[in-house]
């Protein structure tokens, strides 16, 4: 991994000394990044689930469009953090800040796909029987208190 690091430095070294333009590099290059894992991934996926008649895989390609990207850019706003060189105290409030936003993200793909699980099973109650009319409530609310906590143990 040093060997990355080594490598990314020569090519930021070309922009010139300043970390500032090689944070702004990183973010930029990250956002691209992001973008084209985006497109790439998605719109291979979503060919992919084309031939199936459910709605299900493609609801679920919707929800994972944004913190797939969101993930990826934030780690280049990691990056572009510890490349600005910020007192040590700083940095770590803005890497924990990004950390938890990411988590915050994908709590919420989690509380999202856990209901579109839910649905699912609910819709097709000969082969989940145990997802019927009176357990729904439940089941739903047992999802939302599952992944809270696990977020808050994340997070914490």
């Amino acid at each position: 991994m040093n060997g990355w690091f080594d490598k990314a430095d020569q090519w930021l070294g070309v922009l010139g000394p300043n970390p500032y333009v090689h944070a702004v590099a990183l973010i930029l290059i990250f956002l691209v990044i992001a973008k084209l894992v985006d497109k790439i991934l998605c719109g291979m996926v979503r060919q992919l689930v084309a031939r199936t008649s459910s709605s299900f895989d493609d609801r679920l390609i919707d929800l994972l469009h944004g913190p797939t990207f969101a993930t990826i850019a934030i780690i280049g706003l990691s990056l572009a953090a510890y490349r600005i060189g910020l007192p040590s105290r700083i940095e770590s409030i803005t890497i924990a800040i990004l950390q938890t936003i990411v988590i915050v993200l994908w709590l919420r793909f989690a509380l999202a796909f856990s209901t579109l699980l839910i649905d699912a099973f609910s819709r097709n109650q000969d082969r989940f029987t145990f997802a019927g009319k009176h357990t729904l409530p439940l089941l739903r609310n047992l999802a939302f208190v599952v992944v809270i906590f696990a977020g808050a143990y994340a997070i914490f």
